[in-house]
């Protein structure tokens, strides 16, 4: 899957790089198959993702909470941290205080 997600991603950014160079004039260095050979050799690297998951932050969790799942992201390391749903509970009062985590 991640595989996928970096491929994609990869994708897109020389899809986007390829409209810039059309729209200023520039000639894209790329042909399609030297592209879909880079996209591979760039996703094919390794890479780490840490997905986190029904956090629910809020009234019933905490800082105390996400201090240590922070403290465990920065264990692991990874190259990439996805959010895949479920990060807040309940009124959204007095959330700011966790925006700084998630810079």
């Amino acid at each position: 899957m991640g595989l996928l997600f970096l491929s994609c991603s990869i994708t897109v950014v020389f899809d986007l790089g390829q409209v810039l160079a059309i729209l200023l004039g520039y000639k894209w260095p790329l042909n399609a198959p030297m592209e879909l050979l880079s996209v591979g050799l760039l996703a094919s690297g390794r890479v780490t993702i840490a997905q986190i998951s029904d956090l629910h932050l809020g009234v019933m969790l905490d800082e105390e909470f996400l201090d240590r799942v922070i403290a465990r992201l920065n264990e692991l390391e990874p190259d990439i941290v996805v959010s895949t749903g479920d990060l807040v509970d309940g009124q959204v009062d007095g959330l700011y205080e966790f925006a700084r985590y998630f810079r």
